[in-house]
């Protein structure tokens, strides 16, 4: 009996089984919903970095606002000091290659070291050029930051840690230098508009 039972039960669900998936192929719905381009919050040229001004932009995204904007904010800091970085290397380095001929390149890294920490010091000086914030559906705040500094002090800070040294700084043209880093400023320039 207890058998009977449990072959009739194997055999009731097998048909039932059967029986709901002999429906043959039924036709997809035609659901293709076609991409949605996401606009992205400051991509505009007015918040790009330009020849005048090293800008960066970031999100964080938290359940706490504060979080999320300390978490962009951090983010646009370390973007904005790897711009400058570049930047400021890029320039020495063209600096040494064409107006130094013959400097080491010990010479070349102590020169770039010591601008990039005098450089660093001025991002303290990075001012919010705006902020935006967004509830996302899961409740969460996504919030979007774009800090910006001038290119002058950071020009400065990088002229007066060489001109200090009292080695670099004897044979340092100013002049020379601030056309390399007017050019390299440029080129930053143009890299964030073919972005």
């Amino acid at each position: 009996m207890k058998t009977q039972s449990i072959i009739a039960l194997t055999v009731s669900a097998s048909l039932l089984f059967l029986a709901s998936s002999c429906g043959g192929q039924k036709q997809a719905a035609n659901t293709y919903t076609p991409p949605v381009e996401e606009v992205m919050p400051f991509d505009t040229p007015e918040f790009k970095s330009n020849a005048e001004f090293f800008r960066a932009k970031a999100s964080g995204v938290s359940a706490d606002r504060n979080m999320a904007k300390t978490v962009a904010r951090t983010s646009a800091l370390n973007e904005l000091a790897t711009q400058v970085e570049v930047v400021v290397k890029s320039v020495i380095q063209s600096y040494a290659n064409q107006y130094q001929v013959g400097m080491e390149t010990e010479n070349v890294s102590k020169i770039q070291n010591m601008a990039v920490t005098a450089v660093s010091q001025q991002l303290n000086g990075a001012i919010l050029k705006d902020e935006k914030s967004f509830r996302m559906s899961d409740g969460r705040i996504e919030y979007w930051v774009v800090l910006e500094m001038s290119r002058v002090p950071v020009m400065e800070a990088a002229e007066s840690a060489i001109a200090a040294d009292e080695k670099l700084g004897i044979d340092f043209n100013e002049f020379k230098f601030q056309e390399f880093f007017n050019q390299q400023m440029k080129d930053l320039e143009a890299r964030e508009n073919a972005k």
